[in-house]
């Protein structure tokens, strides 16, 4: 894998921009894809459970739409662990961890 990551590298060497474009469509690729399989496979078993439940403790999860909000804080994780490829990439994540903390 790295060889592959060396190659493409070094054919963009002369156009870093591009390079930097590449690692910011990827990253962000990879996070919306992420997001995806996490809200509309992993949440909906765990909405089926919710639902199936007895209790209504558990049904606040799903009145306050709790699960679609969790469902954003995994694209940030991604986008903050692969934040060391691109400097400006850093500063997006602590800015956008700091409004989720807020949120």
């Amino acid at each position: 894998m790295n060889e592959i990551i060396n190659q493409v590298k070094e054919y963009l060497a002369p156009w870093p921009v591009l390079w930097d474009m590449l690692v910011l469509i990827v990253i962000f690729l990879l996070a919306f894809v992420v997001h995806l399989f996490t809200r509309r496979v992993f949440f909906h078993y765990i909405k089926v459970l919710i639902s199936r439940t007895k209790t209504q403790i558990d049904d606040i999860f799903l009145t306050e739409k709790l699960l679609d909000k969790l469902a954003l804080i995994i694209p940030i994780i991604i986008v903050h662990e692969f934040a060391y490829l691109m400097p400006i990439l850093k500063l997006w994540s602590t800015v956008f961890q700091g409004r989720l903390l807020l949120f």
